[in-house]
């Protein structure tokens, strides 16, 4: 699911600019990034992408280990080729569920869209990292080496601890960063709502994979 996530590690935090250290790096659009996610089911998998991604990195070139940053993937962004599915997706992702119909019942409408406001509107719009500390094997990059993310996942309303083992490589300036993770709903209090197909019950798994490709290039002046 969310394989869009991890890469997101590199965004931005207010008030870093303020250290002359700290480099921004921002998402190079020119290139292929992409996040895909899988999630199991009865059935088999389902998988998908996330069509947009926000993220920015604050590098710290003398000190990696005290680089900053951000990564956020909007719900609207989360695709997996079934307009329904992804309504779906969007209940158990954001809606806030003391206050919603759901899970109870399914809270989408006949467009496969929720309510703008009021109980079964989105209150968590995105998936959010939030990177605290980047440790990396090799420095300067020369060509390719192994690094550790640690930070936090901002989630439904909930944050969860997370240090995630990248790939990272440089090219000309264009700094690549590949990894996976794997995200346990339950740890994120994410309910999804089982369907029924005539006499069987469909069930999805709590766990979702997330691989992650994405490319950062420094921001122009």
């Amino acid at each position: 699911m969310i394989k869009i996530l991890l890469i997101f590690v590199f965004i931005s935090s207010s008030g870093l600019g303020a250290d002359s250290n700290l480099s921004k790096f921002i998402i190079a659009e020119r290139l292929e990034n992409q996040i895909h996610f899988k999630i199991k089911y009865s059935l088999g998998t389902h998988e998908g992408v996330a069509k947009k991604i926000q993220s920015e990195l604050q590098f710290d070139f003398l000190s990696p280990n005290k680089s900053k940053g951000f990564l956020a993937v909007p719900l609207s962004a989360l695709a997996t080729g079934s307009e329904g599915r992804d309504c779906h997706m969007r209940e158990a992702l954001g809606i806030n569920y003391e206050l919603s119909d759901y899970p109870k019942e399914h809270v989408c409408d006949d467009k496969n869209e929720l309510l703008t406001s009021g109980k079964n509107a989105v209150v968590y719009p995105e998936i959010r990292f939030e990177l605290k500390s980047l440790k990396i094997n090799s420095w300067p990059i020369k060509d390719s080496t192994d690094a550790e993310i640690e930070g936090e996942w901002k989630i439904h309303g909930q944050v969860q601890p997370a240090n995630i083992k990248v790939k990272m490589s440089q090219d000309k300036g264009v700094y690549r960063i590949q990894g996976s993770y794997i995200f346990n709903l339950t740890d994120f209090k994410v309910e999804v709502k089982s369907a029924k197909i005539l006499i069987a019950t469909i069930k999805t798994s709590n766990e979702v994979l997330a691989d992650f490709d994405i490319f950062y290039l420094k921001e122009s002046p």
